[in-house]
């Protein structure tokens, strides 16, 4: 990554400069040959079957030979892009405020759209992308290729894998931190391991700013809305330690969750349920 004072690599970590006290630099595991394959294993029937046909389609084309795939990409996000412009009379706002060295794009999870072919669709460019898409081949091949970031592992690596994503491969990200659809027409409170990852990349100084990214709620042939906004810089006083007069990983989720609730009017984040219940999971570390 060019404007980072450095790009060395110490025992397997890249960029070993860059840390913050909320997240750990870690190694990530390697996993076996075998190990894939009993992963492969469990998946459910319809997942199996849908990664044997597209793992053959894959060694057919030789998407991973050429940049074939790159171009394949842009002909299905027009497609989608056309489709929603049909059908939804979409209207894009504010791409002008993407920054061209990089975002860490920050969206509400809408209900009745795909939101993450969706989001692609307007931004026309390859992103990195943190989703769960299940655990199979489909999986690995978007990790690999496409730079998606894939809910696999525990808390710490998928944290590592986003930084890393950022770092090495793409340094335009998306997440929906809500990680569910809103409920009630309210933007509600979001995961907060995003916060971590931007604070370890701008642990020295700023680089790569949050961008909150509004999508609005629709139906078919209802005008849908894609409003990006102006980027967002932490101020750097909030990444140090609470104890340091810094904030924690939640107040500064919530701080740019607010920008986007603002937008609908709200003067307070919705409540997430699915936040709620991984809370109480043992040894859960989502916060």
């Amino acid at each position: 990554m060019k404007n980072t004072p450095s790009n060395n690599t110490h025992g397997n970590i890249p960029y070993p400069n860059l840390s913050s006290w909320m997240h750990k630099r870690i190694k990530l595991p390697k996993e076996s040959r075998d190990e894939k394959l009993q992963r492969y294993q469990r998946t459910p029937i319809i997942e199996q079957a849908a990664s044997s046909v597209f793992s053959r389609i894959f060694k057919f084309t030789k998407l991973h030979q050429s940049n074939f795939r790159w171009v394949l990409f842009k002909l299905c996000m027009k497609s989608i892009y056309g489709y929603l412009r049909f059908w939804n009379h979409l209207e894009v706002i504010g791409k002008e405020n993407i920054p061209k060295k990089g975002a860490i794009f920050i969206i509400n999870h809408i209900a009745g759209k795909d939101v993450v072919f969706t989001f692609l669709s307007t931004f026309q460019e390859p992103c990195g992308v943190f989703t769960d898409v299940g655990r199979g081949w489909i999986s690995d091949f978007l990790s690999k290729f496409l730079g998606f970031v894939v809910r696999k592992g525990t808390a710490d690596i998928m944290v590592e894998r986003m930084i890393r994503t950022i770092l090495l491969k793409n340094r335009h990200f998306a997440m929906w931190p809500e990680g569910t659809l809103e409920r009630h027409g309210k933007i509600m409170e979001g995961f907060s391991s995003i916060v971590k990852v931007y604070a370890t990349i701008n642990s020295e100084k700023n680089i790569i700013p949050f961008v909150p990214v509004y999508m609005t709620e629709t139906k078919k042939r209802e005008k849908m809305v894609f409003k990006y906004l102006k980027p967002v810089y932490i101020p750097r006083d909030w990444l140090k330690r609470p104890e340091e007069g810094g904030k924690t990983p939640r107040e500064i989720i919530d701080h740019v969750m607010m920008i986007l609730a603002k937008i609908r009017n709200q003067d307070k984040l919705g409540k997430n349920h699915v936040l709620e219940r991984r809370r109480q999971m043992k040894g859960g570390e989502w916060k």
